[in-house]
């Protein structure tokens, strides 16, 4: 989480974890005058967490989302979060290992200039995919060791 911040240039984000048909934060990550402040959770998602339309949309098309303007008229501009928090960029990825769906990792900035540039995207959807294989060894593992037992 605070290297994908960090590369981002986002001031928040959050690691999306599936539990069932839920959505749960698993970590959420803020800049700060220390740095990057990494929070490990198990909340479930609100609308007052992050745009619960955006997450959903990216969920189901398996695409990554940028919002160089939030403020501007766009498909997510309805959302309660939106409207209430007025991000200046967003960014919602999925983390995908092959063809699952899972994980989305979503930053927002809000500072005056858009933060998500294409090379920044394509950095994110790496540490995205690696994330996600961690997780999916760190799994392994946990499984392995209670087989064991």
């Amino acid at each position: 989480m605070r290297t994908a911040i960090e590369h981002a240039g986002a001031e928040r984000g959050l690691r999306i974890l599936p539990h069932g048909e839920e959505q749960r934060i698993a970590a959420e990550a803020r800049t700060g005058r220390d740095g990057v402040d990494v929070q490990l959770q198990h909340a479930l998602v609100t609308p007052s967490d992050m745009p619960d339309s955006l997450l959903r949309y990216v969920i189901r098309t398996r695409e990554s989302v940028i919002l160089d303007d939030a403020s501007t008229q766009n498909l997510f501009s309805q959302d309660e979060y939106v409207r209430q928090r007025r991000p200046r960029s967003a960014l919602c990825l999925p983390c995908e290992k092959v063809n699952l769906v899972g994980n989305p990792l979503s930053g927002e900035q809000l500072g005056a200039r858009p933060c998500f540039t294409p090379k920044r995207l394509a950095m994110l959807e790496l540490l995205a995919s690696q994330a996600a294989i961690s997780l999916d060894h760190a799994r392994l593992y946990a499984n392995l060791g209670r087989l064991k037992c």
